[in-house]
């Protein structure tokens, strides 16, 4: 950790939350004058609503360890959510910034039901599904759950915000059935200012959006890392006298729940060139027996995810030990890597 990439997380979570304001902005003033009220408090209701069962006991379901389904309860009333690294930032600044995620996103939802639903019945909804739906999808994706270790990844939101509130927005829109006078009437925006004025500041969110997923991770040190890294491997990799230097493939068997933090880890010492893919074993043959510490065991498989990297011989241990230190888990039998060689480099 370090200060720029804290400050800037700051700002990030900042723009971020702007953006729930702005989207009352442009809700509202797309709706008739008689509705704005109750329009724009939606969206400012959900940071009230949607925000306090974040710290409750979301934010644990969705990033702390758990099954492929949904996360765990570790992290329930913000327990062990401190100042301790979580990934670039401190942990406790993570889970306020992936907390405006969920506030904006339940918002969104709201465009699709104004004019047709209570307030009251608003708030109870955008509450349960913000902990039924919102933080499970978050897990899935984000939290080590099993699009994760399908190799999906979401850089800003694109499957956890949009796609997650468009379909709620859908479902809801359904339900709840056309508007009275639907067809009748012509709905026009009773203040297209406030639209553009929700507009620009929903553009300007946007780039701590956008910009604060990699987690502030100071991107001039890492430019001025990588060209380094690039000359050096020009150097060691490329042709000498016609000649290639081998390559090494380095695999290792993580975690699914540990994914998130070895890509971050990689990516962060400008390791490139990796797949994905799913894994299943225990370090054993399937229904093999045998004897631990006096007991008896047979094994099972167990859900894993396989990374397949490949770097030049000079970075092979700086590599192995980044993933060692991302995926360990502390347990026995848990977390391999191996560098087979490959000879004759692409």
């Amino acid at each position: 950790m370090n200060g720029a990439d804290i400050g800037w997380m700051i700002v990030a979570t900042g723009m971020v939350l702007l953006m729930t304001p702005a989207l009352a902005f442009f809700y509202g003033g797309l709706v008739r004058s008689k509705n704005a009220l109750n329009t724009m408090m939606m969206s400012f209701a959900s940071l009230a609503v949607v925000g306090v069962l974040w710290a409750l006991g979301g934010y644990s379901l969705a990033f702390a360890s758990g099954n492929a389904v949904i996360g765990g309860i570790r992290h329930v009333l913000l327990n062990a959510v401190d100042l301790d690294a979580k990934g670039a930032i401190p942990h406790v600044l993570f889970m306020a910034y992936q907390g405006t995620f969920a506030v904006i996103t339940a918002a969104l939802v709201s465009g699709a039901i104004v004019e047709r639903m209570r307030f009251s019945a608003y708030l109870v909804f955008i509450g349960l599904w913000s902990v039924v739906v919102y933080a499970p999808v978050a897990h899935w994706v984000w939290g080590g759950g099993w699009l994760s270790t399908r190799g999906i990844l979401d850089f800003a939101g694109g499957t956890v915000v949009h796609v997650n509130a468009g379909v709620a927005a859908l479902v809801a829109a359904l339900v709840l059935g056309p508007r009275r006078d639907h067809g009748r009437q012509a709905f026009l925006p009773h203040n297209v200012p406030l639209v553009l004025l929700g507009t620009g500041l929903l553009w300007f969110g946007w780039l701590g959006f956008n910009g604060g997923t990699p987690r502030g991770r100071g991107l001039g040190r890492r430019r001025a890392r990588r060209g380094g890294l690039l000359e050096r491997r020009g150097r060691d990799s490329g042709s000498v006298r016609g000649r290639r230097r081998p390559m090494k493939i380095i695999t290792a068997i993580i975690r699914p729940e540990k994914l998130a933090d070895v890509l971050e880890a990689l990516f962060k010492a400008d390791v490139r060139g990796l797949s994905i893919s799913r894994a299943q074993g225990h370090g054993g043959e399937i229904v093999q027996v045998t004897n631990y510490r006096g007991t008896t065991a047979k094994m099972e498989l167990h859900e894993k995810v396989r990374l397949d990297i490949g770097v030049s011989e000079p970075f092979v241990n700086v590599t192995v030990q980044v993933l060692m230190k991302a995926a360990r888990t502390g347990e026995v039998d848990v977390d391999a890597v191996t560098p087979p060689m490959i000879e004759g480099s692409v």
